[in-house]
Protein backbone atom coordinates (compact mmCIF):
# COMPACT_ATOMS: atom_id res chain seq x y z
CA UNK A 1 0.00 0.00 0.00
CA UNK A 2 1.12 3.54 -1.12
CA UNK A 3 2.08 5.86 1.51
CA UNK A 4 -0.96 8.65 -0.30
CA UNK A 5 -3.24 5.38 0.37
CA UNK A 6 -2.20 5.24 4.04
CA UNK A 7 -2.98 9.10 4.43
CA UNK A 8 -6.39 8.85 2.85
CA UNK A 9 -7.57 6.15 4.87
CA UNK A 10 -6.38 7.59 8.18
CA UNK A 11 -8.65 10.97 6.47
CA UNK A 12 -11.79 8.53 6.28
CA UNK A 13 -11.34 6.61 9.84
CA UNK A 14 -11.16 10.39 11.34
CA UNK A 15 -14.39 11.74 9.97
CA UNK A 16 -16.68 9.82 11.76
CA UNK A 17 -15.52 11.25 15.40
CA UNK A 18 -15.26 14.64 13.61
CA UNK A 19 -19.36 14.20 12.15
CA UNK A 20 -20.20 13.08 16.25
CA UNK A 21 -18.59 16.01 17.33
CA UNK A 22 -20.10 18.50 15.36
CA UNK A 23 -23.60 16.50 16.25
CA UNK A 24 -22.78 17.22 20.00
CA UNK A 25 -21.97 20.84 19.37
CA UNK A 26 -25.11 21.76 17.21
CA UNK A 27 -27.59 19.64 19.64
CA UNK A 28 -26.05 21.34 22.98
CA UNK A 29 -26.49 24.71 21.21
CA UNK A 30 -30.04 23.82 20.56
CA UNK A 31 -30.90 23.12 23.51
CA UNK A 32 -29.21 26.53 24.98
CA UNK A 33 -31.28 28.45 22.42
CA UNK A 34 -34.29 27.04 23.10
CA UNK A 35 -33.45 26.94 27.04
CA UNK A 36 -32.87 30.99 26.66
CA UNK A 37 -36.54 31.03 24.85
CA UNK A 38 -38.13 28.75 27.56
CA UNK A 39 -37.01 31.43 30.18
CA UNK A 40 -37.62 34.37 28.54
CA UNK A 41 -41.08 33.00 28.08
CA UNK A 42 -41.52 32.44 31.66
CA UNK A 43 -40.16 35.90 32.50
CA UNK A 44 -42.70 37.66 29.78
CA UNK A 45 -46.00 35.28 31.74
CA UNK A 46 -44.74 36.19 35.34
CA UNK A 47 -44.79 39.86 34.14
CA UNK A 48 -48.22 39.63 32.95
CA UNK A 49 -49.28 37.98 35.99
CA UNK A 50 -47.58 40.78 37.41
CA UNK A 51 -49.58 43.58 35.97
CA UNK A 52 -53.07 42.15 35.77
CA UNK A 53 -53.27 40.69 38.74
CA UNK A 54 -52.40 43.63 40.63
CA UNK A 55 -55.17 44.73 43.21
CA UNK A 56 -56.90 48.12 42.53
CA UNK A 57 -55.90 49.11 45.94
CA UNK A 58 -52.30 49.43 44.70
CA UNK A 59 -53.50 51.99 41.84
CA UNK A 60 -52.46 55.68 41.44
CA UNK A 61 -53.74 57.33 44.51
CA UNK A 62 -54.36 61.22 45.02
CA UNK A 63 -51.52 63.66 45.07
CA UNK A 64 -52.17 66.85 47.10
CA UNK A 65 -53.82 69.93 45.28
CA UNK A 66 -52.26 72.59 47.54
CA UNK A 67 -54.72 74.79 46.80
CA UNK A 68 -57.14 77.17 48.42
CA UNK A 69 -59.38 77.16 46.28
CA UNK A 70 -62.00 73.66 45.51
CA UNK A 71 -64.88 73.47 44.29
CA UNK A 72 -67.47 71.31 45.87
CA UNK A 73 -71.15 70.71 45.36
CA UNK A 74 -73.40 68.32 47.50
CA UNK A 75 -72.86 67.74 51.70
CA UNK A 76 -68.85 69.35 52.44
CA UNK A 77 -69.69 66.86 55.98
CA UNK A 78 -70.09 64.06 53.81
CA UNK A 79 -67.17 61.46 54.24
CA UNK A 80 -67.80 60.41 50.41
CA UNK A 81 -65.70 62.25 48.83
CA UNK A 82 -65.60 62.25 44.64
CA UNK A 83 -63.16 64.03 42.68
CA UNK A 84 -63.06 64.74 39.50
CA UNK A 85 -60.55 65.79 36.79
CA UNK A 86 -62.55 67.06 33.16
CA UNK A 87 -61.86 69.26 30.59
CA UNK A 88 -64.67 71.59 29.01
CA UNK A 89 -63.84 70.44 25.28
CA UNK A 90 -64.02 66.63 25.97
CA UNK A 91 -67.52 65.02 24.63
CA UNK A 92 -67.21 62.44 26.88
CA UNK A 93 -67.03 64.43 30.10
CA UNK A 94 -70.16 66.00 28.51
CA UNK A 95 -71.60 62.54 29.44
CA UNK A 96 -70.20 62.34 32.85
CA UNK A 97 -71.49 66.29 33.64
CA UNK A 98 -74.55 64.82 33.39
CA UNK A 99 -74.55 61.63 35.19
CA UNK A 100 -72.85 63.89 38.09
CA UNK A 101 -75.41 66.32 38.43
CA UNK A 102 -78.03 63.85 38.30
CA UNK A 103 -76.06 62.44 41.14
CA UNK A 104 -76.41 65.53 43.17
CA UNK A 105 -79.82 66.11 42.92
CA UNK A 106 -80.34 62.77 43.90
CA UNK A 107 -77.70 61.77 46.05
CA UNK A 108 -76.12 64.93 47.42
CA UNK A 109 -76.41 64.54 50.99
CA UNK A 110 -74.47 61.20 50.69
CA UNK A 111 -71.16 62.65 49.17
CA UNK A 112 -68.84 65.65 48.29
CA UNK A 113 -68.25 66.42 44.34
CA UNK A 114 -64.77 68.29 44.10
CA UNK A 115 -64.14 69.80 40.28
CA UNK A 116 -60.57 70.28 39.09
CA UNK A 117 -59.44 71.18 35.61
CA UNK A 118 -57.17 69.00 33.52
CA UNK A 119 -57.49 70.67 29.87
CA UNK A 120 -55.83 68.44 27.60
CA UNK A 121 -54.32 71.03 25.35
CA UNK A 122 -52.90 69.46 22.69
CA UNK A 123 -56.09 68.21 20.90
CA UNK A 124 -58.95 70.33 22.64
CA UNK A 125 -56.93 74.00 21.96
CA UNK A 126 -59.61 76.19 23.67
CA UNK A 127 -59.89 74.03 26.67
CA UNK A 128 -57.35 75.91 29.05
CA UNK A 129 -59.68 79.18 27.70
CA UNK A 130 -62.67 77.68 29.14
CA UNK A 131 -61.44 76.33 32.52
CA UNK A 132 -59.84 80.21 33.13
CA UNK A 133 -63.25 81.23 32.00
CA UNK A 134 -64.77 78.67 34.69
CA UNK A 135 -62.36 80.12 37.44
CA UNK A 136 -63.06 83.66 36.37
CA UNK A 137 -67.04 83.29 37.01
CA UNK A 138 -66.13 81.44 39.87
CA UNK A 139 -64.58 84.64 41.30
CA UNK A 140 -67.87 86.42 41.41
CA UNK A 141 -69.14 83.44 42.98
CA UNK A 142 -70.64 82.03 39.29
CA UNK A 143 -68.18 78.66 39.23
CA UNK A 144 -70.54 75.62 38.97
CA UNK A 145 -73.49 78.25 36.75
CA UNK A 146 -70.55 78.63 33.94
CA UNK A 147 -69.46 75.30 34.79
CA UNK A 148 -73.02 73.82 33.60
CA UNK A 149 -73.22 76.36 30.53
CA UNK A 150 -69.63 75.72 28.90
CA UNK A 151 -70.80 71.78 29.28
CA UNK A 152 -74.10 72.60 27.55
CA UNK A 153 -72.68 75.18 25.13
CA UNK A 154 -69.49 72.70 24.29
CA UNK A 155 -70.59 72.33 20.71
CA UNK A 156 -71.34 75.53 20.28
CA UNK A 157 -68.11 77.00 21.72
CA UNK A 158 -65.28 73.66 20.81
CA UNK A 159 -64.11 74.55 17.34
CA UNK A 160 -64.17 77.94 17.45
CA UNK A 161 -60.84 80.26 16.97
CA UNK A 162 -59.38 81.72 20.22
CA UNK A 163 -60.67 85.40 20.06
CA UNK A 164 -64.27 84.13 19.19
CA UNK A 165 -64.21 81.69 22.10
CA UNK A 166 -63.33 84.48 24.35
CA UNK A 167 -66.32 86.36 22.89
CA UNK A 168 -68.85 83.77 23.49
CA UNK A 169 -66.99 83.24 26.96
CA UNK A 170 -67.40 86.60 27.75
CA UNK A 171 -71.15 86.84 26.44
CA UNK A 172 -71.82 83.46 28.84
CA UNK A 173 -70.40 85.45 31.55
CA UNK A 174 -72.73 88.56 31.12
CA UNK A 175 -75.79 86.23 30.51
CA UNK A 176 -74.80 84.98 34.40
CA UNK A 177 -75.05 89.08 35.80
CA UNK A 178 -71.18 88.68 36.11
CA UNK A 179 -69.41 92.37 35.83
CA UNK A 180 -67.59 91.97 32.27
CA UNK A 181 -64.70 94.34 33.06
CA UNK A 182 -64.10 92.08 35.75
CA UNK A 183 -64.53 88.82 34.34
CA UNK A 184 -62.32 89.65 31.70
CA UNK A 185 -59.76 90.91 33.81
CA UNK A 186 -59.67 88.12 36.00
CA UNK A 187 -59.66 85.49 32.95
CA UNK A 188 -56.05 85.95 32.08
CA UNK A 189 -54.92 86.78 35.47
CA UNK A 190 -52.25 85.18 37.30
CA UNK A 191 -54.52 83.60 40.04
CA UNK A 192 -56.69 81.83 37.63
CA UNK A 193 -53.65 80.75 35.08
CA UNK A 194 -52.57 78.98 38.56
CA UNK A 195 -55.49 77.89 39.89
CA UNK A 196 -55.59 75.94 36.09
CA UNK A 197 -52.29 74.94 35.94
CA UNK A 198 -51.93 73.51 39.45
CA UNK A 199 -54.81 71.67 39.01
CA UNK A 200 -53.41 69.67 36.14
CA UNK A 201 -50.02 69.41 37.48
CA UNK A 202 -51.62 67.37 40.43
CA UNK A 203 -53.56 65.61 37.93
CA UNK A 204 -50.35 64.26 35.85
CA UNK A 205 -49.27 63.58 39.94
CA UNK A 206 -51.86 61.39 40.13
CA UNK A 207 -51.52 59.53 37.26
CA UNK A 208 -54.52 60.86 35.18
CA UNK A 209 -53.94 60.26 31.42
CA UNK A 210 -57.72 60.88 30.14
CA UNK A 211 -60.47 62.68 31.19
CA UNK A 212 -62.96 62.45 32.90
CA UNK A 213 -60.96 60.63 35.82
CA UNK A 214 -62.39 60.43 38.96
CA UNK A 215 -61.11 59.28 42.50
CA UNK A 216 -63.53 58.29 45.18
CA UNK A 217 -62.27 58.60 48.69
CA UNK A 218 -58.47 59.23 47.22
CA UNK A 219 -58.32 55.97 45.10
CA UNK A 220 -58.66 56.63 41.43
CA UNK A 221 -62.17 54.64 40.12
CA UNK A 222 -60.43 51.95 37.79
CA UNK A 223 -63.25 50.95 36.26
CA UNK A 224 -65.25 53.77 35.36
CA UNK A 225 -68.84 53.56 35.68
CA UNK A 226 -70.69 54.03 32.38
CA UNK A 227 -74.30 55.28 33.11
CA UNK A 228 -76.12 56.82 35.78
CA UNK A 229 -76.86 53.53 37.83
CA UNK A 230 -73.63 52.16 37.83
CA UNK A 231 -71.91 55.10 39.31
CA UNK A 232 -74.76 55.55 41.89
CA UNK A 233 -74.09 51.70 42.95
CA UNK A 234 -70.43 52.76 43.49
CA UNK A 235 -71.54 55.77 45.85
CA UNK A 236 -73.79 53.79 48.02
CA UNK A 237 -71.68 50.79 48.09
CA UNK A 238 -68.99 53.10 49.34
CA UNK A 239 -71.06 54.35 52.12
CA UNK A 240 -72.03 50.40 53.35
CA UNK A 241 -68.33 49.84 53.05
CA UNK A 242 -67.90 52.88 55.65
CA UNK A 243 -70.68 51.71 57.63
Amino acid sequence: MSPGSRKQDKSRKKKPAEQGNSNKTRQIRSALIWSGLVLGLIVVVLGMIKITGRPQSESTRLADQNSGVSWIKGNKSAPIILIEYSDFQCPACVRYYRITKRLIEELGNEFQLHFRHYPLLITHENAVLAAQSAEAAGRQGKFWEMHDLLFEKQREWGKKKKDDAVSLFTQYAVSLNLNKQQFQDDLHSKAVTDKVYNDARTARLSGVKSTPTFFLNGQKVVNKPHNYETFKNLILETKRNLS
